[in-house]
Formats: C-alpha cells, sequence, structure tokens
C-alpha cells in the first residue's frame, strides 16, 4: 500500500479521532509536522501545524510500527478535516470513510483473531459493540484454556455481528395503526411525524435506534390505502423494496380495529393496547406506543430474532466468515485464535 492517512473511527462527531500515516514518507512528513519525533510504545504530545505554521491541533502520537504512526486528535469535524487536507496536501493517499474490515496495512497484530478484532473496530458504533469487541481475545483465550466452548451456542450467536452490521428492521401495516409513533418510541425520539389520520408517512423514514448497543436502522413505511393516488403507488412500491431487503419484519395491528394479520415469518404486535384488550392471539405482543407498554417485551424479541438472545459478557463470538468456518470444521478455540 502506497503511504497513506487512514482514518481508524469512524466518522462523525466525537472526543477523539483516530487516523494513521503509513510508510517511511508519511511518517518523515507528519513527524517534520508535529516538530518531534514519535516514539515506540510511547506516547508523544505535539502541535500538529499546516506548512503556514498555522496549528491545526494538539495531539497525540504514537510510532506503532517502523513504517507507522497513529496520532489522537479531537474529534470535531473541522479538525479531521484539516488534518486529512494535510495529508492531501503531502500527496498521501487517504482513506477517510473507512469500509470493514479495515485493510492489513491498518493493524498491526499477533493472531488472525487480534487482526480482525482491529480491523472491524470502525464498525462498533455503540460503547458496548466496542467494548464487546475489544474483549474478544481474553474470551477466545480462557475457552481455549479451559477447553468450556459450546460450539452450537457461538455459531448460532449473532450478538456482535449485529451490532456491527447496522441490521435493518421494518414497521409495515396499515395506515393510521401506529407505526410511526411506534417507531419513534422505539428510538426514544422524534423521527417520524405522528398525526391522527391516515397518510401522514408517505415515503418510507430510517431512524437509527439502538437496542442492547445494537445500533440498528428502523424502517417506518406508509400504510397501503385502497385511495392511494400515483405518488403514494410508487412510494409503496419502493417501501416494499425496504421491507424485502429488512433483518426483521415487525408487522403492527390496531387494538382498536381488529383485524388479521397478513404476512408471515413476522414478529405481530397489537398498538394502541391502552385503547382496548384486544389481542390477535397466535404469540402477538401487545405494546402502548403511547404509554410505552410492552416496548420492552417488542426490543427483546427484535433481538431474539436477531439472533441476540444471549448477551452475557465475556463470551467468545464470531463475526466473520473465518471464524464461522474454523469452528464448522472443528478447529475449535486455537482455530479461531490463530488461524
Amino acid at each position: 500500500m502506497a503511504d497513506s492517512a487512514i482514518l481508524l473511527t469512524p466518522p462523525g462527531i466525537a472526543a477523539i479521532a483516530v487516523i494513521r500515516f503509513s510508510g517511511a514518507g508519511a511518517c518523515s512528513l507528519l513527524e517534520s509536522a508535529m516538530g518531534r519525533p514519535a516514539a515506540i510504545g510511547r506516547c508523544v504530545a505535539a502541535t500538529l501545524r499546516a506548512p503556514s505554521g498555522r496549528p491545526i491541533d494538539q495531539v497525540v502520537a504514537v510510532r506503532v510500527a517502523a513504517d507507522a504512526i497513529e496520532i489522537s486528535v479531537h474529534g470535531g469535524r473541522q479538525v479531521v478535516r484539516e488534518t486529512l487536507d494535510l495529508a492531501r496536501e503531502w500527496g498521501l493517499e487517504v482513506v477517510d470513510r473507512p469500509s470493514c474490515p479495515l485493510p492489513d496495512g491498518a493493524v498491526d497484530a499477533d493472531s488472525p483473531l487480534e487482526r480482525e478484532v482491529l480491523a472491524w473496530i470502525p464498525a462498533a458504533r455503540t460503547p458496548q459493540a466496542l467494548r464487546t469487541l475489544l474483549e474478544q481475545p481474553d474470551a477466545w483465550e480462557r475457552a481455549l484454556r479451559t477447553g468450556l466452548l459450546e460450539v452450537d451456542a457461538v455459531l448460532a450467536d449473532r450478538w456482535l455481528e449485529r451490532m456491527l452490521s447496522a441490521p435493518r428492521i421494518a414497521l409495515v401495516g396499515d395506515a393510521n395503526v401506529g407505526k410511526s409513533a411506534l417507531a419513534n418510541r422505539l428510538a426514544g425520539r422524534t423521527g417520524s411525524i405522528v398525526a391522527d389520520r391516515p397518510g401522514v408517512t408517505r415515503d418510507w423514514v430510517g431512524i437509527e435506534a439502538v437496542f442492547e448497543g445494537v445500533a440498528a436502522v428502523l424502517v417506518d413505511t406508509p400504510g397501503g390505502r385502497r385511495d392511494a393516488d400515483a405518488i403514494e403507488r410508487v412510494a409503496s412500491d419502493l417501501a416494499r423494496e425496504q421491507v424485502a431487503a429488512a433483518d426483521v419484519v415487525v408487522e403492527v395491528l390496531d387494538a382498536a380495529a381488529p383485524s388479521i394479520p397478513c404476512r408471515g415469518g413476522t414478529i405481530v404486535v397489537v398498538n394502541k393496547a391502552d385503547l382496548s384488550d384486544w389481542t390477535c392471539g397466535g404469540g402477538a405482543l401487545r405494546a402502548s406506543a403511547t404509554s410505552g407498554e410492552g416496548v420492552e417485551e417488542l426490543v427483546e424479541a427484535i433481538l431474539v430474532r436477531l439472533g441476540c438472545g444471549d448477551r452475557r459478557p465475556m463470551r467468545p463470538r464470531v463475526w466473520t466468515r473465518r471464524q464461522r468456518e474454523a469452528l464448522e470444521a472443528g478447529g475449535g478455540a486455537q482455530a479461531v485464535i490463530r488461524g
């Protein structure tokens, strides 16, 4: 890989951002801009300056390899942008929106498992995701040391995988059953417009929500109406594409207007439970977007459907194809850790 600067942390505002400069030329230019050399195994504080001498930020640098330096800068967009623009001025290859896993040149580790942990850090969008990811080397070493490894359970578990992949959860149902209100309640904020009349949601709306560390996208879809106009029919077609691509589909019914679920393979929830005692049976959940009744149970049902029922700490988990294939081939913890 050519001399480069790679943003290792997820894009967006945060307390800090970490940028890796790789290549002898990149390291030399960076040290010149900091006014002091970076040391292996020791953090060095410095002022990163533009060619004009103007300070860009106070940074902390550490040389992680002979030809690689990582710096921590303040995580505001302006600082990150100016630092990466400086790298572009130097002619470096800049990666400002890294895809996961990070390329081999962006991580340094002694084992395949440790490399995978580091390579997937930018995808950890919640503190719980990051903690669970970083604890995997210790969790797998303990499984190797004790010989206690429930292979089938590990293969069935998808909690860490889901925390790193932003699953999509579609809410479907007739118009005015309260899908938007329920989506807002699940997200803990207002992402969809709510009104006591059908047809308010004309296009699908994506709302970010976090469930036990899983950063998911709730897809609030428009309800079908027989008198829909041409624009609504196009919007419904687009919404159907979103539903087909969803990891979980939640069908929302209205307790105040009893009806029969019309989809298979979905989580069925009867909304507006505060207005009526009606339920359709068959394992359907009851919830109220207004009062919050039953919402925790709905979240748990979504997590179980996603394969995230076991959320105990310090459990060995798989999130890459290599790890899964190593276990399926009977290699055990040794194969997951060391390949």
